[in-house]
C-alpha cells in the first residue's frame, strides 16, 4: 500500500472550514482507482491538519494526484492555509481493519 500526506498550517479556528472540505472531496477520491481511505488528523492548539490518502499501489497513488491537488487547494483557499508539507509513503506497516 501507498500514502501521500500534507501537512497544512492554518488558523485554529477554521479547523472545522478545512475537515469540511476535505470530506466533500470524499466522493472523488472513493471512485479513484485503488483508493483505500482518508485519515485526518489535527492539532487545534497549534493549528495543523494531517491529511493522509492510502492508495493500492504507486501508481493509483500517482493517478491520484490532481485530487490531491485539489484537496489541498480547497484547504488553502476555504480556510486560508499556508502551502503545505506535501510527502510520499511506502506503507510499512497497517493495523486498521
Amino acid at each position: 500500500m501507498h500514502a501521500r500526506s500534507a501537512i497544512l498550517q492554518i488558523p485554529s479556528d477554521r479547523i472545522d472550514e478545512a475537515v469540511r472540505a476535505l470530506e466533500a472531496l470524499l466522493p472523488d477520491y472513493r471512485t479513484q482507482s485503488g483508493y483505500k481511505g482518508f485519515t485526518t488528523l489535527t492539532n487545534r492548539e497549534d493549528g495543523t491538519l494531517l491529511g493522509i490518502s492510502f492508495w493500492a499501489s504507486e501508481a493509483d497513488r500517482a493517478g491520484s494526484e490532481d485530487l490531491g491537488q485539489r484537496a489541498r487547494d480547497a484547504i488553502r483557499e476555504l480556510a486560508g492555509a499556508e502551502a503545505p508539507v506535501r510527502q510520499e509513503w511506502e506503507v510499512a506497516f497497517d493495523d486498521m481493519p
